[in-house]
């Protein structure tokens, strides 16, 4: 760099790094196993192990009425 000169700064988007640290996180909902969503809206404990979940199976989960207390489903 020569004399005078300023530095640009660069902004750097922000990535969604997957958990066992290899390319971009995805949706790992436990009860919808198909889903690559990278689109992740908040992460639960399920067995012990932290898993992403995309904000497109937050809402389904939402819908079906699990309870947390026991994981498993209302009737």
């Amino acid at each position: 760099m020569s004399k005078g000169r300023k530095r640009k700064s660069v902004k750097r988007r922000s990535v969604n790094r997957s958990l066992d640290g290899g390319g971009i996180e995805h949706c790992m909902n436990p009860w919808n196993g198909k889903c690559r969503n990278t689109d992740i809206q908040l992460y639960i404990f399920y067995r012990n192990r932290k898993r992403p979940i995309c904000r497109s199976c937050w809402e389904e989960i939402v819908k079906q009425g699990y309870s947390w207390d026991s994981l498993s489903k209302r009737e």
